[in-house]
């Protein structure tokens, strides 16, 4: 433990300037966030559209796998053994629906199997339907995003003394870029994220259907491979994420925005890794003291307004938790797409202000990294 102890404080001693510049972008996407409250509107406006998204899709689908074809409704055949039923059940509805049927005859009892009316027939349109679902999700969460940076790049590049003057137009200028200029490099990046998520609800589907069959070996593969592709999913998203930051800030395409972003993570791989520990620690922060100061404020009001008339305060204080938890989940998720965004301007900003130490529209708080870097 003491080796440990001291292997940790030389690391926090060698990434300490890394350190304070992840403290000074989390200070200023704080300060974004102040400035420009009406973000806190495009995660509210983003489950909206996902919310009338998916009550569409749920009545579509339902109604396209209820429509099961009349080839899958083989209820004219009967089976004395319950193996040949299923089998041939499954291959005639691709649902298995087997029903017992006594015939009653007190001489010589048979027992026989029967194929049972399929509820439902997952076709081809049904996988369609299923991938335009995240799709059009993964398109939804992207627009957000890069309306959210395209606001920090408009909000970061102001002058410091009319960062706060600024009202709603760094959001509407981040709605307007990404609107009218970024909706064809929303729709491909989300696309490759719908192609490995479908693939990787592919690879479980199969699995559930060789555990069905007794298949253990085919289960353990096609439970593998979701693994290792749920894994390549989240560096998708993490790429896709810094991409749109790229395309809001510079206006590039989603490929050289890929490319750009990725070379921008190589380049500042510690700096990164470090705001990802701080970002971490500071979202599970800001999420249970926003729950709690919610769920405190919510007990004092129950029990001063409503003395002695509520049998229990319990549920209502249940209620004050998921609504701070919920509250507390569209701030942080702002805030941690605004320190995202934030590092990525501060390292345009150092690369275009090499010679100058630093540009006016440089925040107050990472002025001195950038005099720093260009002295050295």
């Amino acid at each position: 433990m003491l080796g440990l102890t001291g292997l940790y404080l030389l690391l926090i001693l060698c990434l300490c300037k890394r350190i304070r510049l992840g403290i000074a972008v989390n200070k200023v996407a704080a300060q974004f966030v102040g400035n420009n409250k009406a973000t806190l509107l495009v995660p509210i406006i983003q489950a909206f559209l996902s919310m009338v998204w998916w009550t569409v899709w749920i009545i579509v689908v339902l109604f396209t796998v209820s429509k099961v074809p009349d080839t899958a409704r083989n209820l004219t055949s009967t089976w004395t053994e319950v193996t040949p039923a299923i089998e041939a059940c499954g291959n005639s509805s691709g649902n298995v629906y087997v029903r017992s049927v006594t015939f009653a005859d007190p001489a010589a009892p048979v027992q026989t199997y029967a194929c049972k009316e399929a509820r439902y027939s997952l076709n081809g349109l049904f996988f369609y339907e299923f991938f335009s679902l995240l799709w059009v999700n993964a398109f939804v969460i992207a627009c957000g995003q890069c309306i959210i940076a395209g606001a920090v790049g408009v909000w970061y590049f102001t002058p410091n003394t009319d960062k706060g003057n600024l009202g709603t137009r760094a959001v509407r200028s981040g709605v307007f870029n990404t609107l009218a200029y970024h909706l064809g490099t929303m729709a491909f990046g989300s696309l490759v994220l719908a192609i490995v998520q479908f693939i990787k609800w592919v690879m479980r589907y199969l699995a559930q259907q060789a555990k069905q069959t007794k298949n253990r070996t085919m289960e353990v593969i096609c439970k593998v491979l979701a693994y290792v592709i749920a894994c390549f999913e989240r560096c998708i998203k993490f790429l896709n994420k810094n991409a749109y930051v790229q395309t809001a800030l510079m206006g590039t395409k989603f490929c050289v925005s890929a490319k750009n972003a990725f070379f921008l993570v190589l380049r500042n791989a510690a700096r990164i890794g470090v705001l990802g520990g701080i970002g971490g620690a500071v979202n599970v922060l800001g999420l249970g003291l926003i729950t709690a100061a919610t769920a405190l404020l919510g007990w004092v009001l129950v029990t001063n307004m409503y003395d002695g008339q509520l049998a229990s305060p319990i549920f209502p204080l249940i209620i004050f938790i998921v609504i701070g938890y919920v509250m507390a989940s569209l701030v942080m998720n702002v805030f941690a797409l605004a320190v995202d965004s934030v590092l990525q301007c501060f390292v345009a900003d150092e690369e275009l202000n090499k010679a100058s130490g630093g540009a006016q529209c440089t925040p107050e708080q990472l002025k001195s990294f950038i005099a720093k870097h260009n002295n050295a």
